[in-house]
């Protein structure tokens, strides 16, 4: 992965942007359990439609506190 200038791996930047802006920021996974599953992809880096399927269910997961 690559991380822009004076980034680091350790670093929490939705919740340090969140503290900047004073809202929430989400900070879902949405391709967690899709990459890598031949299923799921149409290719190796883009989800097919069930893929796609995957990830707007996480994104709802995710914004659900937020309704």
């Amino acid at each position: 992965m690559t991380y822009g200038t004076g980034a680091s791996k350790g670093m929490d930047y939705p919740a340090q942007l969140s503290r900047m802006i004073g809202l929430p920021v989400m900070n879902a996974n949405v391709f967690d359990g899709i990459m890598g599953t031949r299923s799921l992809m149409s290719d190796p880096i883009r989800p097919n439609s069930q893929g796609y399927t995957v990830m707007a269910q996480h994104f709802f997961r995710a914004l659900q506190p937020y309704l």
